[in-house]
């Protein structure tokens, strides 16, 4: 038992004045819901795809930004290591030319105590400076 058509055009009734069956009510809202579950199905796909896929871009951005920071962080690693052999060059060499000087100058017991006294509050070791003056 068919029912009538939702709407009728021209194309309607001439196909129906040519005998050829018009589809029913029924039959038009379940091919218009078939068409629909198709589009939903083909944007449930796309969107699951595209989640897929974001998500593996997020897993490469995420290696590639831990990469990147462990290379920054050993870089800015050896740098510090770097100038704090260099600093220590430097304080030592500065040390060793300042122990010369009192023996160069044949310094008094005074100078090499204020030597002393600088590299106390520096917080270096006493030792060269009491060297020098023990061996004038």
């Amino acid at each position: 038992m068919c029912c009538e058509p939702l709407k009728v055009s021209a194309r309607d009734r001439r196909d129906h004045a040519l005998n050829i069956p018009m589809p029913c009510v029924h039959e038009q809202a379940q091919l218009r819901m078939s068409k629909k579950v198709a589009q939903l199905t083909k944007v449930i796909y796309h969107l699951n795809s595209k989640n897929e896929d974001h998500d593996l871009d997020m897993q490469d951005m995420v290696e590639q930004y831990e990469a990147e920071l462990e290379k920054v962080l050993k870089d800015a690693s050896e740098k510090v290591n770097f100038f704090k052999a260099r600093l220590e060059e430097g304080s030592d060499e500065k040390r060793v030319q300042e122990v010369a000087r009192v023996r160069v100058w044949g310094g008094s017991a005074g100078v090499a105590v204020s030597l002393a006294d600088r590299h106390a509050s520096a917080g270096k070791s006493l030792g060269l400076a009491r060297r020098a003056a023990r061996s004038q």
